[in-house]
């Protein structure tokens, strides 16, 4: 799950799925870090559909957590993820899309503007302060 929260820098979100939605899973990695100088931190988890709901299902996912210690740009770090999951994606059903968008930005309202240009994506705000 993408924490959008002021201070939270979304760089790059990946998303892996079937085309129009006939697949049986699908996967979300992205990059962020708490600013100003939080760890880079890559966050990705698996979903396999149990039924047809986009929130409050019985979808099983899982969840993984990785940090880069030491000295990296965005770009470096970037690259390093696009070769990992290319791997990953080697292992997914045939003809899955991947979807790359660029945050680079700690604004929630702009995070949010860029993931609901997205088809695939359906959020829900769970807690709203301002």
């Amino acid at each position: 799950m993408i924490e959008i929260a002021k201070g939270n820098y979304i760089s790059r979100i990946w998303f892996f799925y079937a085309p129009e939605g006939k697949g049986e899973l699908d996967v979300l990695a992205h990059l962020w870090r708490r600013l100003p100088e939080g760890l880079w931190t890559l966050e990705y988890r698996f979903r396999y559909y149990e039924d047809g709901k986009a929130h409050d299902s019985k979808d099983r996912k899982s969840l993984y957590v990785g940090t880069f210690a030491g000295p990296a740009n965005e770009e470096q770090i970037w690259e390093k993820i696009e070769v990992a999951l290319q791997a990953m994606r080697s292992f997914l059903p045939p003809g899955f899309a991947m979807d790359v968008t660029d945050g680079r930005t700690d604004e929630p309202v702009e995070v949010v503007r860029l993931l609901l240009t997205k088809p695939y994506m359906h959020a829900r705000i769970e807690e709203w302060s301002s």
